[in-house]
């Protein structure tokens, strides 16, 4: 088994995605990291599953950080609803690409 990522943590037998906010926006956010059940306890898709969510968080942050409306005028309630939003869509979404994507032919087909 590989080692994980530090911004992979094992919680019992599933894998969680965790993300530090920028100081700037800890304020905005109300916490310092993000964390994210990744549902699964496998690290191939743990890591795969990670990067999805990284995308999506950086993409929040960015626009948080420049005020785009209308986050500015968001709570930290609010952009964590946002954020929970984003992230589980995501999951599914790659959960979707992956049930959809063609499998390579085995030997028995």
């Amino acid at each position: 088994m590989g080692k994980s990522p530090s911004y992979l943590v094992l919680q019992g037998q599933i894998y969680y995605s965790r993300m530090s906010i920028p100081l700037g926006l800890r304020k905005t956010f109300g916490k310092t990291e993000i964390r994210y059940s990744l549902r699964t306890g496998y690290l191939r898709e743990a890591r795969a599953r990670s990067r999805v969510l990284a995308v999506r968080v950086h993409k929040l942050m960015n626009l948080v950080h420049k005020g785009a409306e209308p986050m500015s005028e968001l709570t930290a309630e609010q952009i964590k609803e946002l954020a929970d939003t984003w992230m589980k869509e995501g999951l599914e979404e790659d959960e979707l690409d992956r049930a959809l994507a063609p499998r390579p032919m085995t030997v028995e087909e």
